[in-house]
Parts: C-alpha cells; structure tokens; sequence
C-alpha cells in the first residue's frame, strides 16, 4: 500500500518559481527571456517575449485569486478581505440620479447625497441644503422667535 501511495502523488520540488500560479505556459515563456538574460543579449525576441511572459503571469494570478474567491466558505471570507482592500478612490462607483445624472468625484457624489436626501420642500420659504461640514448649532428661544 505504502508503494503505491508513493507513486501515485506528484513530486514536488522546492525552488523559488515554485507559484500557483505558474503553468504550462508560463514555463513555456519563461525559457527563451531567461537565456537572453544569462546571454546578457537584448534581442527582439526578447523584448516581445518578457511582456508576454508577464501578460501571462498576470492572467494566471487574476484566475488563481477569482477561483480562489469563488471557493471560499465561512471564515475564510474575512481573511480574504485583508488582502482586497479598496484602493482610494473606488469605493464608491459613479452615482446616478433620478434625472441620469453621472457624478463622478467625491464633491459631485456628496453633492448629489446632500439633495437627495434634503429635497427642498415647495411649501417652505427655506429651500436650501443645510451647509457642509458644519456641525448642528445649538437651539435656543432667540433662534425659535426669530424663526418664527
């Protein structure tokens, strides 16, 4: 039993290209970009291979990780979270309002939240978003009367 079990499983050897990411085809890329290398030659057949060869390596990382993604089950969700951080910036995709309106930046996005969420009241003489970045005043009786 113990022989055939031997035999069976694939032998895996240890070395610094050891991914999982790595394939077939990035083998196959590699070999001519690393003899123009130890060749000290910058031959075009070179410079077309390196970029295919990380065009390559990236497509596979890209699989590897959404597969990875796809796979994942309970708390193994919040580890992958660490390593997906957003970057800045795209947090918050391109809003659209009612009338189709895109915006784009954060001041065009806060914007946009402000008036949708304060509509302005036809039947009030106060039509206008409550200013930004101000932090709510405190009442009193002299701003009650002189409101009223």
């Amino acid at each position: 039993m113990g022989s055939f079990l031997d035999a069976t499983p694939q032998k895996i050897g240890i070395c610094a290209r050891l991914k999982r990411w790595s394939n077939a085809d990035i083998k196959k890329r590699r070999h001519p970009v690393g003899r123009e290398n130890r060749r000290r030659r910058n031959s075009e057949g070179a410079t077309r291979a390196k970029p295919e060869l990380q065009k390559s390596i990236r497509q596979s990382k890209r699989t590897m990780w959404s597969e990875y993604l796809q796979n994942l089950r309970g708390a193994e969700v919040w580890r992958a979270a660490r390593y997906a951080n957003p970057r800045a910036g795209t947090t918050v995709e391109a809003l659209t309002e009612r009338e189709r309106k895109q915006a784009n930046t954060s001041l065009e996005k806060e914007e946009m939240l402000r008036r949708e969420s304060f509509p302005p009241n036809d039947d009030d003489r106060y039509n206008e978003l409550p200013p930004a970045g101000i932090a709510p005043m405190r009442i009193t009786e002299q701003a009650v009367e002189q409101a009223l």
